[in-house]
């Protein structure tokens, strides 16, 4: 589609479509009759230009506005040199600001690129390193070396369920539980299967049973079946269970845990003392003795033996393991004041009132009945043993009441 616009030869102003010469020369269009050379001079032609000028500045207003301003500076320039070099000035002084703010890089683009990506893989190499002074930190046992390691690794960086995993497994041997929750609910997934049992761990130190039990259920899921921590999850199961009161699912988890490989003193302790709190006395006698023959320096499992044959009545043997039990480092209120209990009915009084004042200095209150019986008859047989002799017997003899004679009957 043609232009409407058209334009003069002579002078370039715009004329209308319509128009027979020049708005601004008076030139006449071609082929219009009339003679092209009529029209204004150069002098008119100017002349009609600042008119035109003129006009459309009256038009625009005084302020010129837009590029209007734009050409007022040039023109302030053109005609006061002064001007001019102040404004260059003040131009060059604005351009050393922004190349301050904004330097440009010395080197090339491609060389710039390949700087980057060699700062990168240094980055990534040195958190590499890092990771693995915290796996092999962990692997001796060095958890606070491990941990300073794997936020490094964080920092730089580094991330991943197996790392998460690992710090949360520092930060649980620390006794940092929050810190390893939060890493090991990044961490749970095929990717690293222990991090359930861990968290676990963490909740269970936290207070928070019933999440324990739920993560340790999750991690008998995910473990393979013949994996070495399942022992362990099972036992960690009957321990939550116990604490929520769950006796028989405690019990269930650890014939679990003893099915699976895990036949330990511990666990044999552990299952005799759910099973006395059930009321199975025999059955946990029998696991208490499971357990010392596995370990026979397991110090709790004479305790506990030694306390339940004080119930049922079997002083000696109970003597005998409670005495054990103290001999392997064991100094628990419970101890002597059942030990106590046991030499009271044994008859030896004096040894009796020891353990059972050792027992309420330790906290045991509930044995000051029994030491007050026991002072009590401590007392009764030293008044009885220091009652003067009567006739010519012994002391002994006379000790106890002689018969007296058969009375004769009275004659009526």
């Amino acid at each position: 589609m043609a232009s409407s616009k058209r334009f003069c030869p002579r002078c370039g102003g715009e004329v209308p479509r319509y128009a027979v010469r020049c708005p601004i020369c008076g030139l006449a269009r071609p082929g219009t009759g009339e003679d092209p050379r009529e029209g204004g001079s150069h002098e008119a032609v100017i002349q009609n230009l600042r008119e035109q000028a003129q006009q459309h500045s009256r038009v625009r207003g005084s302020r010129p506005r837009g590029g209007g301003a734009l050409e007022g500076v040039f023109t302030l320039i053109q005609d006061h040199p002064l001007t001019a070099g102040l404004v260059s000035g003040v131009a060059i002084l604005l351009a050393g600001f922004l190349i301050l703010i904004f330097p440009r890089p010395l080197a090339d683009p491609p060389a710039q690129a390949e700087m980057l990506l060699r700062q990168e893989a240094d980055r990534q190499q040195a958190a590499l390193g890092q990771v693995r002074q915290g796996e092999e930190a962990a692997a001796r046992g060095d958890y606070p070396l491990a941990y300073a390691a794997l936020n490094r690794a964080l920092e730089l960086g580094a991330d991943g369920e197996r790392l998460r995993c690992l710090r949360g497994r520092a930060a649980l041997e620390l006794h940092h539980y929050q810190e390893a929750v939060r890493d090991l609910s990044l961490a749970v997934g095929q990717r690293c299967p222990v991090s359930w049992g861990l968290r676990g761990q963490a909740f269970e130190a936290l207070g928070h049973y019933q999440a324990a039990l739920t993560d340790f259920r999750q991690a008998v899921e995910v473990l393979p079946p013949r994996s070495a921590d399942l022992p362990r999850i099972h036992q960690a199961i009957a321990r939550t269970s116990e604490r929520l009161g769950n006796l028989h699912q405690a019990l269930e988890a650890l014939e679990q845990a003893l099915a699976s490989g895990r036949r330990e003193a511990e666990t044999y302790l552990f299952r005799g003392r759910l099973k006395e709190q059930l009321g199975n006395e025999e059955a946990a006698l029998a696991d208490y003795g499971r357990a010392l023959a596995a370990d026979p320096d397991l110090a709790p499992a004479y305790l506990r033996r030694g306390i339940l044959q004080v119930r049922l009545g079997r002083f000696e043997p109970a003597e005998a393991d409670l005495r054990r039990a103290q001999e392997l480092g064991l100094t628990e209120a419970e101890l002597f004041s059942h030990r106590g209990v046991a030499y009271a009915h044994l008859g030896q009084t004096e040894a009796a009132r020891r353990d059972l004042e050792m027992a309420v200095r330790l906290g045991a209150y509930e044995a000051r009945p029994a030491l007050k019986a026991v002072a009590g008859r401590e007392q009764a047989l030293q008044r009885l043993a220091a009652a003067p002799p009567q006739g010519s017997g012994s002391r002994i003899r006379s000790s106890f009441p002689t018969p007296s004679p058969p009375r004769r009957p009275r004659r009526r």
